[in-house]
């Protein structure tokens, strides 16, 4: 799981919902979404204080995938999925 914090954001609750964000069971607000043509399960968690969680999870396995988090990793495979992280999170930006 990683932190994501926007510098100078604030949450804009109204279009939460318009973007996919659901609130869950703890009273946050979760979006979930598929990168790499479905090979990656990406579950963003909406925190009190604006930062979001991340879990990126492979579909296959069903285990946490972190090596897109991780400056040592290299590899155009790498590259591709730390690209389409950031894409949703630009997004959601």
């Amino acid at each position: 799981m990683a932190r994501v914090r926007f510098e100078n954001k604030r949450v804009n609750m109204s279009k939460l919902s318009q973007f996919g964000f659901e609130p869950n069971q703890n009273g946050q607000y979760q979006f979930r979404t598929l990168i790499m043509q479905g090979q990656f399960e990406m579950i963003i968690e909406l925190n009190t204080d604006g930062s979001l969680n991340t879990t990126l999870t492979d579909t296959t396995t069903s285990e946490v995938y972190v090596l897109h988090l991780t400056s040592q990793a290299h590899g155009q495979f790498v590259g591709q999925v730390a690209q389409a992280y950031q894409d949703v999170l630009y997004n959601i930006e």
